[in-house]
């Protein structure tokens, strides 16, 4: 009996505590800065390029080959920009590569009309 006792408080220890249990893994905090670093326009276009582009729009993106683009939409959805970062080969790194990309308004995604 006192082993059952035992092993419900130990079960009931994190949320005794004031834990709650997450479904998610948290974002680290230089990425969530890194994001935080866009505006609204830039964040919404990178998370719309994210959830809904094709291979070839996302092999626009610095750094992401055939590979990581199959990858990127496997993975979808992304609740948030930051999601992408769960991407196996997606680190601080490329994603702060792309951020830079979408700061800079997408530069050689868009072919200019002519005329």
């Amino acid at each position: 009996m006192r082993w059952c006792r035992l092993l419900v408080l130990l079960m009931l220890t994190p949320w005794a505590l004031g834990a709650e249990p997450s479904a998610e893994p948290r974002t680290p905090a230089m990425i969530e800065a890194i994001a935080q670093s866009m505006t609204d326009a830039q964040r919404y276009a990178l998370q719309d390029l994210l959830g809904f582009g094709s291979k070839s729009a996302l092999m626009t993106l610095p750094g992401v080959g055939e590979a990581k683009a199959e990858a990127i939409i496997a993975a979808r959805p992304f609740a948030r920009v930051t999601d992408v970062t769960r991407v196996r080969g997606i680190g601080q790194t490329l994603f702060a590569e792309m951020v830079k990309h979408a700061k800079a308004g997408f530069p050689g995604t868009r072919q200019k009309k002519r005329g």
